[in-house]
């Protein structure tokens, strides 16, 4: 499919985004707990677990807040290293998979289904709040920013990983970028990348959220202040660490960042 040339070209559905975000999570929970076992059972465990444990605070016991767990790769990587882990998930169908993997990989988490823009924990509760691929899910980017920053402690800090996934809808370099890297990935391989505009529901939610206006991590680094963070760290491509050979092709025109923040 080709990118369509502007945004006005983007219907955007003005339904319930929220019903949108769980649907399509339900819908994605099986195969992306299937994703996330093949990480934890290759070079990716360790490389994952490093990169958080460098960039957490150093104590023997961390109070841990995974949110958007999802099947749960990040949570059961840190109760593997003997952390005290919470999981959020704003599905019911993510955190059955989180539990079953739990299981499986024979650790204890405390999971419960929450919206991320309102967290039902005390001020100052955890150590280390981490999450991956969610914050460009946020229907409300300051609320959820602001939560996080009340129920980390003092000396804690926040680790996320996210990426541009959909800035291609307003942003001409973006859209450009991304025309080229997938058709040197469809020369490369003979197939179409799967990370494609195909996925209609996800591309009319993309279209409405805030974040999908923003480059980042430059949008982080200039508004974390505003919510009570102090950018500790940040890494605008990490592509090289945690993908393939493939991946860092397919993901070329959105390459992984790190943003470390504390109080």
């Amino acid at each position: 499919m080709e990118l369509k040339t502007n945004v006005k070209e983007y219907c955007g559905n003005k339904t319930d985004d929220v019903k949108i975000i769980k649907d399509y999570w339900s819908k994605r929970a099986y195969s992306y707990s299937k994703q996330n076992r093949t990480e934890l059972e290759c070079y990716k465990h360790n490389v994952w677990r490093n990169i958080i444990l460098n960039n957490s605070p150093k104590k023997d016991v961390l109070k841990v807040l995974d949110i958007g767990c999802g099947p749960g790769e990040f949570s059961i990587i840190m109760a593997e290293e003997g952390h005290d882990v919470t999981g959020v998930d704003i599905t019911e169908e993510m955190l059955q998979q989180a539990s079953e993997n739990a299981r499986n990989y024979n650790v204890k988490l405390n999971l419960k289904c929450m919206d991320v823009h309102n967290l039902e924990f005390e001020d100052n509760t955890f150590d280390l709040i981490i999450s991956r691929n969610v914050t460009w899910n946020l229907k409300n980017p300051d609320q959820f920013f602001k939560e996080c920053q009340r129920v980390l402690k003092e000396d804690g800090r926040m680790i996320y990983f996210d990426a541009n996934w959909y800035t291609f809808i307003y942003d001409e370099e973006s859209r450009l970028k991304k025309q080229i890297s997938d058709k040197k990935f469809e020369c490369k391989y003979g197939f179409k990348s799967d990370h494609s505009i195909d996925e209609i529901g996800l591309l009319d939610l993309a279209y409405n959220l805030p974040m999908s206006k923003n480059i980042r991590p430059q949008w982080d680094i200039e508004n974390l202040h505003k919510f009570g963070f102090n950018v500790i760290a940040v890494d605008s491509n990490i592509n090289s660490l945690v993908w393939d050979e493939m991946e860092q092709l397919k993901y070329e025109a959105t390459p992984m960042f790190m943003v470390v923040a504390g109080k």
